[in-house]
């Protein structure tokens, strides 16, 4: 339920993404995206009601939206033309490997 409910908010915050992406720069929507996660995190917390689960990850959903075709655009942004596919992939690697370390930390809890 979570994962559909996600991906279904994806595509909430798209049309003020192509606003926001031509009047702010990348440090001011990534941090815009970092403040969505937080706020996620907190709805997230506060109780397991279904509603409220349902706010929190369409929050997550929302973060995912703005943060994800942002990343992509500063790997490419700073690579070199020839280099950008190595970029991409070492990027996917470190996320990949820090997805797991927090996911294995939060199993631990």
């Amino acid at each position: 339920m979570r994962a559909a409910a996600a991906g279904k908010s994806f595509r909430i915050p798209v049309p003020a993404n192509f606003y926001w992406a031509n009047s702010f720069s990348h440090r001011k929507l990534l941090a815009l995206g970092l403040v969505m996660l937080i706020a996620a995190d907190l709805v997230l917390v506060v109780n397991d009601h279904w509603l409220t689960v349902l706010a929190g990850v369409a929050l997550w959903g929302d973060h995912m939206g703005m943060t994800q075709g942002l990343l992509a655009t500063m790997v490419a942004d700073t690579a070199p033309v020839d280099l950008r596919g190595t970029a991409y992939g070492f990027f996917n690697l470190v996320s990949g490997i820090a997805l797991l370390v927090a996911s294995a930390l939060a199993g631990l809890l």
